[in-house]
Parts: C-alpha cells; structure tokens; sequence
C-alpha cells in the first residue's frame, strides 16, 4: 500500500470527552486497560520498541465482525504524536489491510477523540457485502462510550 493510495472503505466515530488530550492520552495508553472500555479487544500489549513510538509494535487479540471473527496479529505503528495522533497498520485475512488511527482533538468539553479504520485490498468489497463497516461502527461507539465511563469513573 502506498501513502498516496485511497482506502477502498472506512470507517469512523466520534465522540466528546471531558478530559483534556493529555488526560486521555495518559488513560488510552494504558494497554492492559483496553479490554476493559473496548468492545473488540480482547488483549494488547507491546512486543518491540519503545511503547508509543514509531515502528514499535504491539501484539493485539480481537474478536472481529465475520469475515475476520477472531484475530490475532502484530501491528505496528505508522504515526505516534502523543495526544494528538496514533495510527497503526494490521493485515486482516483475505489481504485486507487496516490503518487503525486515533485523533486527539482539543473542543469546549475536553477532548474530541476520533476512531478511524481505513481499508486497503481488493477483497474489501467482501467486508462489505457481509455488514464488517456497520458492525465495526458500532463497537466504534461502543469502545468511546466505555472509555467516557472508564474515565469518569477513573478507573
């Protein structure tokens, strides 16, 4: 996949938290709480490099909308700006691959954080055909409407 190559599909969410991006950064990088405020992750923790640098890696557990279901592999950082911006690249079956990001984004209440999940291949048709965009969506909203809790509750 090239920079310049436009996905084939993607998906997003949104939402508003009253936490400052520093704030949030602090609680989103805190890995072994993933589980706990994302729907799909089932484990994550770093493999190599420094945590939260670029081209460091970290092994991810998912359970996935079909036509992945569950999905283990080693993504690797493609841009880290500390409270601002994290992405990373993962390849999923059929050659699909996913550029994950987080944006950080100063607003009146805090933090307006951004999940995003571009898709790249030519089997991408399929994901959609089967309902993976809406699916992923909703665990999209369902992970920031977690961490919105998990952050209040300051756990």
């Amino acid at each position: 996949m090239t920079p310049q190559e436009k996905p084939r599909a993607a998906v997003e969410a949104s939402l508003d938290l009253a936490a400052t991006p520093p704030v949030l950064w602090a609680a989103f990088t805190d890995l072994d709480k993933w589980p706990r405020w994302s729907p799909s992750v089932k484990s994550a923790c770093c493999v190599s490099g420094c945590e939260w640098t670029l081209s460091a890696q970290f092994q991810l557990d998912l359970e996935l909308p079909f036509p992945v279901g569950q999905w283990s592999g080693v993504v690797t950082f493609v841009q880290v700006q500390p409270a601002v911006a994290v992405s990373w690249e993962a390849h999923y079956p059929l050659t699909v691959t996913a550029i994950h990001s987080y944006r950080f984004k100063p607003s009146v209440p805090g933090t307006l954080m951004t999940m995003r999940e571009a898709y790249y291949g030519r089997w991408v048709w399929l994901y959609q055909l089967s309902g993976f965009m809406g699916r992923r969506r909703k665990a999209f909203d369902l992970a920031l409407q977690n961490l919105k809790v998990h952050l209040e509750a300051g756990s």
